[in-house]
């Protein structure tokens, strides 16, 4: 090869001799920018040292000048026949000691590859070589993507001393049929060394991709700056994701690393969420999740795996979630919807209830199911968009309710936006949206929109983040209602504990904790406009509210009625949630009253998270409200005066009220409600923390003295939102 011949020993990264002894060093970048003299010793050159820079390799190489037309024959000439030479006798011994092949989807280099518009020359001494040889790389670029595909490249692998040469050749476009021969041939590398053994373990930590393959892992480790050891390798241009079996496989292997099984865990978080979270968010059909958990772990049909985003939706999911049989869908693709679905589910359960067995990493396992939900998400996300049922809504409210738990609250917001604009798109605020769709589908579709609804109004109200699902800009009024004219059965209710008037009971909790946010919001916004007509009407006129004849006194008189409505919300509790110990299952069937007595107790659970969820809610929205009058106010609306230290004392009552409903509960109701819950408690506790700091000593000192039950509360709770709220702070 040229510049190959004898010369001395070249054991350094820095440099080497040539046949005609000239020295051959390769610059660092900030050498090149600067235009000084680099030395290329490593691990840093004595320029970037002396000026404590980074010293990195990773621009690209190009010769300057334009380049003889002979002396690039003669060149190209020479690496063929010293490649022929140097390979022939190793080529098939080392052909399969390394191999990468990228995904079919993506032919093509990554844009990063393409964006070189040259061929990079590079003749550098190989440092591990044990005769000092230069090697001469040649890597041509390919050129951008545009409406025509790009000229396909072959490639002569050779080695020199422990230093992998990689010569490509550009050609015409290669058949259709060839294409992926071609491919395989042209990621075929000899490494100089194994990769580390970390490269081939499976990482299952959020934020890290555990769903790429071993040898893509390797690949993409070496990229960064040009390697001045002996580690020359064919770049990576492309990661391939897992396949769906492979991220089945691997979802497998790592829960089952913890010492658990994905089967025990997936019916444990089924049993959890209908004891626990139905009351709070009814959008599975029990029956058929039951069904569908053997898909886990048994393989998917062929054509599922071959083609999932190619094959035609005809029709939405009929059940909108998990089919009665786990591997008979309406399409293939169905069924790495339902495993998407399921996992998601599994990813919150663990995380929010014991369902692990003891001993074992909730939080590690939920990030394995909760990777393999995201991992599985992106390989029909595209489809889903474009055909969503109940199923695409429930996928990304329960990924959501999994970062939520973690503390990762933008990315539940953006998951949560993405299911808003699911839900507009597919109009299910207009009640004529659901006809013609199957009952269950449409029960469960009901709920999802009322469950985002509440989320929507949440965001807004706790955190100010813009309303998504506002009424006001719709192209009509919310006309869906709350009940459905149906209202099949989503829970089996063949068995004792979930037996049919349960789950009404259930609903019935449900509808009225959506109400309770519907109306909240509605004073709040009714509030935020009458007070953009005070002061467009009487700019300046602080006392314009209490103007006797005031042309704004109707919808004033309307805001007022409609807050004396909620105040009164919590008086229609039906006595299931009003006592819950009070409730009591009786089966004349049942002789020894065991069973009963069972299903009384698991009854009663439910009850008393519903009763949790909506008395925080309850005292939360009268904190907001109360709040959002005085900045605009309008106290006087709410009954109240505008004086700051008579607002402090409501303030403090209210917040006083939350606290002794908190403690009311039995804890683990209260735990099960998660970080929603705690995100309310958290409303009261700012307002406390002003108050002690602002008001006169004695409101302060109650105010103090709330404010430390209500943390003594929060961290029982054991937020990971409030740990992260608190690792802001202190960065």
């Amino acid at each position: 090869m040229p510049g190959g011949g004898g010369g001395g020993g070249g054991g350094g990264g820095d440099g080497g001799s040539s046949a005609n002894g000239k020295l051959l060093t390769l610059a660092c970048d900030s050498c090149r920018r600067r235009k000084v003299k680099c030395d290329a010793q490593t691990p840093e050159c004595g320029s970037c040292r002396s000026s404590k820079i980074p010293c990195k390799y990773e621009l690209p190489r190009k010769k300057r000048g334009p380049k003889p037309r002979g002396r690039d024959r003669d060149r190209g000439g020479d690496r063929d026949s010293s490649a022929n030479r140097s390979g022939s006798g190793r080529d098939s011994a080392d052909a399969d000691q390394f191999e990468f092949t990228p995904t079919a989807a993506a032919p093509y280099p990554s844009s990063s590859a393409r964006s070189m518009s040259d061929s990079i020359d590079i003749d550098t001494p190989s440092p591990h070589a044990a005769d000092g040889r230069t090697t001469h790389v040649a890597v041509v670029a390919h050129p951008p993507l545009l409406t025509t595909p790009p000229t396909t490249t072959t490639t002569t692998t050779t080695t020199t001393g422990s230093t992998t040469v990689a010569v490509f050749h550009s050609g015409p476009p290669l058949p259709s049929s060839h294409q992926a021969d071609h491919r395989h041939h042209l990621f075929q590398q000899r490494p100089a060394a194994p990769p580390p053994p970390q490269a081939h373990a499976h990482v299952h930590a959020l934020g890290d991709s555990p769903w790429i393959t071993p040898s893509t892992s390797a690949s993409a480790s070496a990229k960064g700056r040009l390697p001045s050891h002996g580690d020359l390798t064919v770049p990576c241009f492309d990661s391939r994701p897992l396949s769906p079996l492979e991220i089945q496989e691997t979802l497998v292997a790592g829960v089952e690393r913890f010492g658990a099984s994905v089967e025990y865990i997936a019916c444990r978080a089924v049993e959890g969420y209908i004891e626990r979270l139905f009351g709070i968010v009814p959008i599975f059909h029990v029956g058929n999740l039951r069904a569908s958990v053997s898909l886990l772990i048994h393989p998917f049909s062929s054509s599922a795996v071959e083609s999932p985003a190619a094959t035609t939706n005809s029709s939405s999911s009929q059940y909108g979630g998990p089919s009665s049989s786990a591997h008979s869908h309406a399409s293939p693709w169905e069924e790495l919807r339902t495993f998407t679905l399921l996992t998601s589910l599994c990813a919150s359960q663990c995380i929010m209830s014991s369902i692990v067995p003891p001993g074992c990493d909730e939080a590690a396992i939920s990030r394995c199911f909760l990777s393999a939900s995201r991992a599985m998400l992106a390989h029909f996300e595209d489809r889903d968009i474009s055909h969503p049922n109940s199923s695409s809504l429930i996928i990304r409210v329960f990924q959501s309710i999994t970062f939520h738990c973690i503390g990762k609250t933008r990315m539940s917001m953006h998951l949560l936006n993405s299911a808003y604009s699911m839900t507009l798109a597919m109009r299910l605020y207009d009640e004529s949206s659901l006809q013609g769709v199957d009952p269950i589908e449409a029960q469960i579709r009901r709920n999802c929109f009322w469950t985002l609804f509440a989320s929507d109004k949440s965001a807004s109200i706790l955190n100010n983040m813009p309303s998504a699902i506002q009424e006001l800009c719709l192209d009509r009024p919310i006309t869906l209602a709350f009940e459905g004219p149906d209202e099949p059965n989503l829970l089996d209710g063949s068995s004792h504990p979930t037996t049919k008037p349960f789950e009404r009971q259930l609903l019935a909790g449900f509808y009225m904790c959506n109400q309770m946010w519907a109306a909240g919001s509605d004073i709040l916004i009714d509030m935020r406009i009458l007070g953009r007509m005070y002061t467009k009407a009487f700019p300046g006129a602080a006392d314009a509210p209490m103007h006797p004849h005031h042309p704004l006194d109707a919808p004033s008189s309307s805001v007022m009625r409609s807050y004396m409505a909620f105040c009164g919300m919590l008086d229609a509790l039906p006595s299931w949630l009003r006592d819950p110990d009070s409730h009591t299952v009786a089966d004349p069937d049942d002789m020894d009253g065991s069973v009963s007595a069972a299903a009384t107790e698991y009854q009663r659970r439910g009850f008393w998270v519903q009763r949790a969820n909506l008395l925080v809610t309850f005292h939360c929205l009268r904190l907001v409200i109360l709040r959002r009058a005085a900045q605009l106010g309008l106290c006087h609306l709410l009954g109240f005066t505008n004086d700051e230290s008579m607002l402090s004392l409501h303030r403090t009552e209210i917040a006083s009220d939350m606290v002794a409903a908190a403690t009311s509960v039995p804890f683990d109701a209260l735990h099960t409600n998660s970080e929603p819950c705690v995100e309310k408690l958290r409303q009261a506790g700012m307002d406390l923390l002003e108050i002690a700091h602002k008001s006169s000593e004695a409101i302060a000192a109650r105010a103090r003295a709330i404010l430390d039950d209500l943390l003594d509360v929060i961290s029982k709770l054991n937020s990971r939102v409030s740990d992260e709220l608190g690792g802001d702070l202190m960065n």
